[in-house]
């Protein structure tokens, strides 16, 4: 595990995809937007996956449910970056 200073450094700079897990009101949405916004100023198009529809709306993303239904059926995701928040 990762302290949250550590976790947002590394999915900047690797560019990688994470896993934001927590009890409610830690702050999973507001880091997720933030990293969003840093990833998006470079230039990386990032998808946000949530398990709810509250963390969706507040995370700015989409369920998981939609994000699976939309891809099953031969489509495909061309986001370089995959946030998943758990609610």
């Amino acid at each position: 595990f990762l302290s949250c200073e550590a976790f947002t450094d590394k999915i900047v700079k690797d560019r990688a995809s994470g896993y934001l897990s927590g009890i409610a009101g830690v702050g999973k949405s507001y880091t997720c937007k933030g990293l969003r916004k840093q990833l998006e100023a470079q230039g990386v198009w990032v998808k946000v996956v949530a398990k709810c529809h509250v963390a969706a709306l507040n995370a700015e993303g989409q369920t998981a449910d939609s994000f699976l239904h939309k891809y099953q059926n031969g489509g495909f995701c061309q986001a370089k970056c995959c946030l998943i928040l758990e609610c």
